[in-house]
């Protein structure tokens, strides 16, 4: 995540951090974005590598971390301290910020099920029947005055229609952010194998654009991959892996479809772990293993592979 955490105005790098010869190999961090230098390093604290019951969320004046036995940590953002530790039965297995509140965090029980924690008295709370917290950056429905630089979503099947490709079907969501519409669906193979394809429109027209398979010429993808599609305002950014191991990050311009660059991720194999992937502020940020990457969105270059071990 980025987050400005001292309030100067600035955004640093807030992150869980593995160090892979420890007994307790989970921390987590602030680095400054611009030097990587470490502005605090709390932990660690134990958690099974790639385990289910590790996440982090940050409300707040807070960051909230997760371990795999059982136990909820409560840390001042400002700072690193400890100030609550929480035990939570059975572990949580999903963690979320919600919206509109600076104490509350929820944390998913099982499916659709949780509890929320106040994060300055350290207590929990049952959450109500039907009631699933609101996280931050939720599925955001467009409307007619929806802000071009907001990225929204709409539900719009007839989208395919606009398709040139034999085959091609939508999941039904469209993505919606600047003057594009991304639609994501796939396309039948001979062999009865689906390709993952990517369908650009108009954002007023729906007039068509282009539209690719989601992974580039000459790729096929790994038996066991599958494609991660970040939509921005100039590109579409695309991380899979391929057949051979090697893990591709990808940007196509967003108004013509032609690659703007490709590049294989650092000291990635096929039997890496990959985790959290997103793009913000002009910089894309992928989880490998016990490294996190920092690409450049403009150029495709690598800026830095931040570990802790």
């Amino acid at each position: 995540r980025l987050v400005d955490v001292d309030g100067d105005g600035k955004k640093e790098i807030v992150s869980l951090f593995w160090g892979k010869a420890d007994d307790l190999p989970l921390h987590v961090g602030v680095l400054d974005r611009a030097t990587f230098a470490v502005k605090w390093m709390s932990g660690p604290f134990p958690s099974q590598w790639s385990g289910r019951h590790t996440h982090m969320a940050i409300v707040g004046a807070h960051v909230v971390v997760t371990d795999s036995r059982e136990t909820v940590h409560v840390l001042e953002l400002g700072s690193g301290k400890v100030v609550h530790t929480v035990p939570f039965a059975g572990g949580a297995v999903g963690a979320c910020a919600i919206a509109a509140s600076t104490v509350e965090v929820g944390l998913e029980v099982e499916w659709n099920k949780w509890k929320l924690l106040d994060v300055e008295k350290g207590t929990l709370r049952e959450a109500k029947k039907g009631e699933r917290p609101a996280c931050i950056e939720p599925y955001v429905t467009c409307s007619a005055k929806s802000d071009p630089s907001v990225r929204c979503n709409e539900n719009d099947p007839s989208a395919q229609a606009r398709s040139k490709t034999p085959g091609f079907t939508t999941y039904g969501s469209t993505e919606v952010l600047g003057d594009a519409r991304l639609v994501s669906g796939t396309v039948k193979r001979p062999g009865g194998k689906d390709d993952e394809a990517l369908l650009v429109l108009d954002r007023k027209t729906k007039a068509y654009r282009w539209e690719a398979k989601a992974i580039l010429d000459g790729d096929s993808l790994h038996l066991g991959g599958r494609t991660e599609v970040r939509l921005t305002p100039k590109s579409i950014v695309t991380f899979y892996q391929t057949s051979r191991g090697d893990f591709r990050l990808a940007a196509r311009d967003v108004a013509t479809g032609k690659e703007a660059w490709s590049t294989k991720a650092a000291d990635a194999k096929e039997g890496s772990y990959t985790g959290e992937f997103f793009v913000e502020d002009g910089e894309i940020f992928f989880f490998v293993d016990h490294a996190i990457h920092v690409v450049e969105l403009d150029t495709g270059r690598e800026r830095k592979v931040l570990t802790w071990l």
